[in-house]
């Protein structure tokens, strides 16, 4: 199922289709997927793009302070906000609700590459 979502982003993004490696297997191997399809849709999307590795090299929560996990959380949301709106930032900043200035600190903070959400 994990080729056959990853396909559909690929054509979607124009992208190309990206083949898990080791680590991508033995992490969806070990994954519950409470999301079930949805949830495996949302990753292959995500590793196409390139901003899922977080997702898989993640330490556990628990060996992290409460001020990196809350990094963390807000780096993602940001990439997956990135994602949907293919980029844009006005759009990306009304989903998120916070000025440009604080998206574009944030971005920088996080080393995120607005450009790598472009279609």
């Amino acid at each position: 199922m994990y080729a056959h979502f990853s396909e559909l982003a690929a054509q979607k993004y124009g992208m190309p289709k990206k083949a898990p490696d080791t680590a991508c297997l033995a992490w969806m191997e070990a994954h519950d997927w409470p999301g079930n399809v949805r949830e495996l849709a949302h990753f292959a999307e995500r590793e196409v793009l390139g901003v899922s590795n977080g997702a898989i090299a993640q330490e556990p929560a628990g060996d992290l302070s409460l001020p990196a996990r809350v990094e963390q959380f807000e780096a993602r949301q940001i990439r997956d906000a990135l994602a949907r709106h293919k980029g844009d930032v006005k759009a990306t900043l009304q989903e998120l609700g916070i000025p440009r200035k604080t998206f574009y600190d944030k971005l920088q903070r996080h080393g995120i590459q607005r450009s790598d959400f472009m279609a």
